[in-house]
């Protein structure tokens, strides 16, 4: 697999799992401008004064058309809670290319032998997407896998409003991306009992939501937020659920539980094989998330 094995999709691969949102909700995530302004204009307590962690190293992922640049405000956020956060230093990240799929193992390879320590792996989007494999690359280093707006059950074959995501096998990737971008999930390799958690919005513009669903698990959670696709590394209320859950092991592992003024904030307990469609209008889709407030003024 990792040495560029070729995957020949067959029907069941080609055929959609998952559609593309509506347009009015592609428009919707306009409303990036906004989160990233109250990010920064709106200081949030919970943020201010986060729970201590424990140092251990974290890795934070960009999404894709991304680079470390547009994960900063997060990282700042983790740092500033006592771990030991790392950008990935690569450049943009346009998906599971040659280099990418080589030097994120090495990258945590590196950082867990300097620090004598596993590491966590956030990943945005695409980011996740890369991470949901760093348990295969690296399976002794990785703590605790946090994905967020991570389409980790789509493949190029679903539909979805980035089109440049589905040439990700052609001309500059490597020769087995096709594999890392045509596998539904149900034939990748298990996660074990390493704890994950996704954050995601029903009301995401770009990608379907259900691909963002883990089944269900002891050691698994979902966890809705009102956030924009684009702008959920600068959304406070979802920073503030990433260091929640970054403490945790496989042994420590609890239900996600938000500060009591933030409660308002979060929906979970929301499994995969609950939710086999969705809403084909953007109304009805929206009244999903209509019991998720926006970005948290109560906590500010």
């Amino acid at each position: 697999m990792f040495g560029g094995t070729q995957f020949i999709p067959n029907e069941e691969h080609r055929a959609q799992q998952f559609e593309a949102p509506p347009y009015t909700l592609f428009w919707g995530e306009t409303r990036f401008f906004l989160e990233a302004a109250r990010s920064k204009m709106r200081p949030n307590k919970y943020l201010e004064t986060p729970p201590r962690g424990d140092g251990h190293p974290v890795v934070v992922l960009p999404g894709f058309g991304t680079s470390d640049e547009t994960t900063r405000f997060l990282r700042q956020h983790i740092e500033r809670a006592g771990y030991d956060v790392r950008g990935w230093g690569l450049g943009t990240n346009w998906g599971p290319t040659k280099e990418v799929i080589t030097q994120i193992p090495e990258l945590i390879d590196k950082t867990c032998q300097e620090t004598q320590q596993q590491a966590s792996v956030v990943g945005i989007s695409m980011g996740g997407c890369l991470g949901r494999w760093t348990p295969v690359w690296c399976p002794d280093e990785i703590r605790n896998l946090i994905m967020i707006v991570s389409p980790f059950r789509m493949n190029r074959y679903d539909d979805f409003r980035v089109r440049r995501l589905k040439k990700l096998d052609k001309d500059d990737h490597y020769q087995g991306a096709n594999y890392y971008v045509s596998a539904r999930e149900e034939e990748k390799p298990p996660l074990g009992d390493l704890p994950s958690t996704s954050f995601f919005p029903w009301s995401d513009g770009l990608i379907d939501p259900r691909a963002c669903l883990h089944s269900k698990s002891p050691v698994r959670e979902n966890i809705a937020t009102n956030t924009s696709h684009v702008g959920a590394s600068f959304n406070r209320v979802v920073i503030a659920g990433v260091l929640d859950r970054l403490p945790l092991t496989a042994e420590t592992w609890k239900p996600f539980e938000a500060p009591p003024e933030m409660a308002h904030l979060y929906n979970t307990n929301t499994w995969y094989e609950d939710v086999p469609e969705l809403p084909k209008t953007t109304v009805k889709r929206l009244r999903n998330a209509t019991s998720i407030r926006d970005d948290g003024q109560e906590a500010s």
